[in-house]
């Protein structure tokens, strides 16, 4: 005790010559500025429970003015400290081994911690900036309640907080990295995003890639557009008017391909005339599409040849292979993206 007593006491300043009283003062702020993050780096340390040794992915949740792609995080003994050169504030995503992710704001200069548990990924905490505190006092706050109650105190939040990452953080958990979304209020907070920051790279291409998709969710109308068949011809959408449609997405590449056919055939020999059947294959070549067996069977096979860089991908809103549209006689889109075993299902409720 009296050694901390005399530490605090003035005479323990008058015991010391200034020399080392003026050499403290200047040394105290260059290490203080020598364990902060540059103005041009984030810095993110933590510790994850129940994780021992791991490298976790880190990357861009949209792409944005941060040139830079993937990136390791490594945890050692559980612990991590990361760091990566920004040149303006955007959104990372950590992937951990399962598959779950976390979403934070990346500032630069910005020193950030986290904490959380391996069995409990869902309850990560990222705190060190107003952004990520707004954020994971909102997500651990929502964690336990309905699907709709989460969805509706998350709309306010970005409504309320449209000018900040923080809300396209938000909304990219609870009305984009969803199963299924729905067309409003989905298109409306985007639209506010949007309109508050205009000029926000991570914005920009949110509302580039997701706007098609939200276009074609269910309850919207399906797009017009064309594209050629195999035989050389041109299809155009307007011939599906006045019956129900099944579109599907598929591929050479996927390894799904015979369940696809499979229920494709079961569609069209159960609905016949009644429904059209419309397959849209994403290979880059017509003779790879021509490999698909049920190539041949449906005589709306149509295959644009540029892979996944067709404009069709944009314009149908295309999340994943297989996919699909469905979509009823008045060109309303009523469901889409359904599993392969629910397609004959859901088409024999729309033929008349």
């Amino acid at each position: 005790m009296q050694s901390v007593f005399y530490f605090a006491s003035p005479f323990f300043f008058s015991s010391f010559p200034m020399k080392f009283l003026y050499l403290l003062c200047f040394l105290l702020p260059l290490i203080f500025w020598a364990c902060a993050p540059d103005r041009q780096t984030l810095r993110l340390e933590g510790e994850i429970k129940g994780i021992d040794q791991a490298d976790l992915l880190v990357c861009e949740a949209e792409s944005s003015i941060d040139t830079v792609g993937l990136d390791t995080l490594r945890v050692r003994r559980g612990k991590f400290t990361y760091e990566r050169p920004l040149s303006g504030p955007t959104l990372l995503t950590i992937i951990y081994p399962n598959s779950s992710t976390t979403t934070f704001v990346a500032e630069p200069g910005t020193a950030l911690h986290l904490s959380g548990d391996a069995n409990r990924l869902s309850e990560v905490s990222i705190k060190g900036s107003d952004n990520n505190d707004l954020v994971t006092d909102l997500r651990l706050r929502l964690l336990h309640k309905s699907t709709s109650d989460a969805q509706r105190e998350a709309a306010s939040f970005v409504r309320s907080h449209a000018g900040t990452l923080a809300a396209v953080a938000v909304f990219r958990a609870y009305f984009d990295e969803v199963k299924q979304r729905k067309l409003q209020p989905a298109l409306s907070l985007l639209d506010a995003l949007q309109k508050a920051q205009p000029q926000q790279p991570a914005v920009r291409t949110l509302v580039r890639r997701l706007r098609p998709q939200l276009l074609t969710s269910p309850d919207g109308k399906l797009p017009a557009f064309s594209a050629p068949k195999l035989d050389g011809s041109t299809f155009s959408s307007s011939a599906l008017r006045g019956k129900p449609a099944l579109i599907v997405f598929c591929a050479s590449w996927d390894g799904s391909n015979y369940a696809t056919g499979q229920a494709l055939g079961s569609v069209r020999r159960a609905l016949g005339s009644r429904a059209h059947v419309v397959a849209i294959c994403l290979d880059a070549s017509a003779e790879t599409a021509r490999t698909l067996t049920f190539a041949d069977s449906i005589p709306h096979f149509l295959c644009p040849e540029q892979g996944l860089c067709t404009p069709l991908v944009q314009t149908l809103g295309v999340r994943y292979v297989p996919g699909c549209l469905v979509v009823d006689a008045d060109g309303k889109i009523v469901d889409r993206d359904l599993p392969a075993d629910q397609w004959l299902e859901t088409m024999q409720r729309l033929v008349r």
